[in-house]
């Protein structure tokens, strides 16, 4: 979690900052720049972990929250499991930031669409 400057401003819950989009948290955070999120996500990609309690399987939908992850303590990935594309499918992932360099997104989109000839079918 971002530290709250010496005046008690968090840009992240007021959102004066662009790079923190969390909107309506009660106290102060950083959102999760992942590129690799946002893809798996299309894909319908799940996420295999194991901890004390066992080995769970999320679907990413459910994965990532407004504060991070679902992750319990002593909880790691083990896997991502992708599946198969059918036939006729196209993904596309696009990003928007700042500067072309190393930088965060500020908005990023992924897409998957599966044809039936010239008609998305999925």
């Amino acid at each position: 979690m971002p530290e709250k400057r010496h005046d008690g401003v968090c840009y992240a819950v007021n959102g004066e900052n662009e790079n923190h989009a969390i909107l309506g948290g009660g106290e102060c955070f950083a959102t999760c720049p992942s590129d690799m999120a946002t893809a798996l996500l299309a894909l319908d990609a799940g996420i295999r972990t194991v901890g004390p309690k066992g080995k769970k399987n999320h679907s990413m939908g459910e994965f990532y929250t407004n504060l991070g992850t679902v992750l319990e303590p002593n909880e790691i990935i083990t896997g991502i499991h992708i599946p198969e594309a059918q036939r006729h499918t196209r993904q596309r992932y696009l990003k928007f930031r700042t500067r072309k360099a190393i930088d965060f997104p500020i908005v990023s989109v992924a897409v998957t669409v599966t044809f039936d000839g010239t008609v998305v079918s999925q």
